[in-house]
C-alpha cells in the first residue's frame, strides 16, 4: 500500500499505521472468558432472548488475532460453528497453524478488513469484537455495527467491547510515553529498541 489515499482522515491513516505495525509486531493475547457460548447464552436466556444450545451456536469473532479466544472454544464445542476475521497476514497464518495442528473442522479463520468482509447470506448467534471498536476509525466503527445489524441472527447478541475512562486513562498516558520515546524512528525494528531502552532508563529511576 503506498502513501494516504485522497480523503483519508487522519485518524484513518493513524489506523492504517496501526495495522501495519500490528502485522510486523503482533501482540501476544489470551481468551476473553466473558465472550465464551456458555456464558453469553446464559445473559441471552437472563434478557428473554432464546438462543440455540452453546453446543450448537454459530459464532463470528471480528478482530480475532491469532483466534486465542476462539481456538478453545471450537475444541470444547465441537458441533458449533466459529468464523474468525483479523487484518494482519501473520496472525491469520498463525491461528490456521493451530487450527490444522488440532484438526478442528468447525473453525476457520480468515484474512479480511472489517470495511470489505462480507458475511454473504450467513447468520450468526454470537458476534463478537473485543478489544477492536476502541482503535478502528469512525467508518470501520459503523461498519462493525452494520455488520452485526445485518449478521446476526433473529434473537443473536453482538459483544462489543469498549476502552472507556477512567481506568483507560493510565494506558492512554503510558501509550503517549511510549509514542515520545520512539518519536523520529524510521523502522518499526527502531521504534521497539527505543521505547526498550527509554523503559530501561525508567526502571532505573
Amino acid at each position: 500500500m503506498g502513501g494516504p489515499q485522497a480523503g483519508w482522515t487522519a485518524a484513518t491513516v493513524r489506523a492504517v499505521a496501526h495495522a501495519r505495525a500490528y502485522d510486523q509486531l503482533p501482540y501476544d493475547d489470551r481468551p476473553v472468558a466473558e465472550t465464551h457460548p456458555d456464558r453469553l447464552w446464559v445473559v441471552a436466556r437472563a434478557n428473554g432472548l432464546v438462543l440455540p444450545e452453546p453446543s450448537r451456536l454459530r459464532v463470528l469473532e471480528l478482530g480475532c488475532a491469532n483466534a486465542v479466544n476462539l481456538i478453545p472454544m471450537a475444541f470444547h464445542l465441537p458441533e458449533a460453528q466459529f468464523l474468525g476475521v483479523d487484518i494482519a497476514p501473520s496472525q491469520v497464518s498463525r491461528a490456521n497453524a493451530r487450527v490444522a495442528e488440532l484438526g478442528l473442522q468447525n473453525l476457520t479463520v480468515v484474512c479480511a478488513d472489517v470495511m470489505e468482509f462480507e458475511p454473504g447470506e450467513d447468520t450468526y448467534d454470537l458476534i463478537i469484537a473485543h478489544g477492536l471498536f476502541s482503535w478502528i476509525p469512525d467508518a470501520a466503527r459503523d461498519r462493525v455495527l452494520a455488520l452485526c445489524r445485518r449478521a446476526l441472527a433473529p434473537h443473536g447478541i453482538a459483544y462489543i467491547s469498549y476502552n472507556a475512562m477512567p481506568a483507560w486513562g493510565i494506558r492512554q498516558a503510558i501509550g503517549r510515553a511510549l509514542q515520545e520515546m520512539a518519536r523520529g524512528a524510521s523502522s518499526d525494528e527502531e521504534r521497539l529498541a527505543r521505547v526498550r531502552s527509554g523503559l530501561a532508563r525508567l526502571a532505573k529511576v
